[in-house]
């Protein structure tokens, strides 16, 4: 059945049977606003993505449950990255005339599963026709303890620069379907990258505990690229940053890929995006605290002056991170 068959109405009514209210939500979806209880002496944390079809996603490679899935994700990335805990959720989408029913509800589904994950519920939104394409708007509210945030300003020369997981997976992943070479590789290394571009899983439990034990100083999501959020992480903390491209993790699977490509892994790992992980820096005194933690984490660089500028150093040579990484409004990005 075609939307343009279907009332609003019976629409939302599908949607509220999908995702039934969670715990906090006082009054959902089906009113003018939601009312949300958050606990006594935390703030809220909110955050907004958008995913636009041509732009950040081709409904020939991702399948209406990915997409529901990932258009969550990316949002718990950003509470993760501030050591939030996500609660609510609002979802805004833009569909065509022609889009079918089916294709609404497996957006949801997959929305739900990640969701229940991260104990995060569907509150409210919108649904409006969109002339050419689908657009999905994303709204994530978490809490946080008051006094306590994880934020992208408190990096200080000497601190450590570290990543959780590996890097430059999904890039390959995307690889893979841009350059009509699935079924090329061994399964597990398809999945493996597939996964990491279509389902990937933010770090909203190692963000929790960097803040709460102490450990970071400053952090990022790896939304657009490792090399953005060092710079960005640099620039609000008015430092300088080296990082060493041989530290920067990455997989056998991407390595592979990339290698039957001819590209550089490096290259996606540092400018690629979409890997989900967190880059954060931490004081050399809690190495002991992070070890003892068994949070997959990799040293790949440290914090400088501000004047040293913003490095990574590949096989010895010092290359300026301002190249690299991605810009929504950039011609062409690397």
């Amino acid at each position: 059945m075609l939307l343009e068959d279907f009332s609003e109405p019976r629409l939302i009514q599908v949607i509220k049977n999908i995702c039934p209210e969670g715990p906090g939500i006082i009054i959902g979806i089906g009113d003018d606003a939601a009312v949300l209880a958050l606990e006594p002496g935390s703030r809220i944390v909110a955050t907004s993505d958008m995913l636009v079809e041509g732009i950040h996603f081709d409904r020939n490679f991702i399948s209406a449950y990915q997409l529901g899935w990932k258009s969550l994700a990316v949002n718990l990335s950003d509470v993760a990255a501030m050591g939030g805990t996500p609660r609510f959720a609002l979802v805004s989408l833009g569909l065509t005339e022609n889009t079918e029913l089916h294709f609404v509800e497996d957006f949801y589904y997959g929305f739900k599963r990640i969701g229940e994950q991260f104990t995060t519920y569907l509150c409210g939104g919108d649904t409006v026709k969109s002339p050419s394409g689908i657009i999905v708007s994303v709204t994530v509210l978490g809490s946080i303890e008051a006094g306590k945030i994880l934020t992208r300003s408190g990096a200080r020369p000497g601190d450590l620069v570290a990543v959780t997981g590996v890097l430059g997976s999904s890039a390959a992943g995307l690889a893979l379907f841009q350059k009509g070479i699935l079924g090329r590789f061994s399964p597990e290394v398809e999945e493996e990258l597939k996964k990491a571009h279509l389902e990937p899983l933010p770090r909203v439990r190692e963000g929790q505990i960097l803040l709460a034990r102490d450990i970071a100083t400053a952090a990022n999501d790896i939304s657009d690229g490792l090399a953005v959020e060092v710079r960005e992480i640099a620039a609000a903390s008015e430092v300088g940053a080296i990082i060493y491209g041989n530290k920067i993790p990455i997989s056998k699977a991407t390595v592979t890929v990339a290698r039957f490509l001819g590209e550089d892994p490096l290259q996606w790992a540092l400018g690629g995006g979409e890997d989900y992980e967190l880059v954060f820096t931490f004081p050399p005194e809690k190495m002991g605290v992070l070890k003892e933690l068994k949070i997959p984490v990799t040293i790949i660089g440290e914090i400088k002056e501000k004047e040293f500028g913003v490095f990574v150093d590949i096989d010895g040579k010092m290359c300026n991170l301002e190249g690299y990484g991605y810009d929504h409004f950039k011609k062409k990005n690397q």
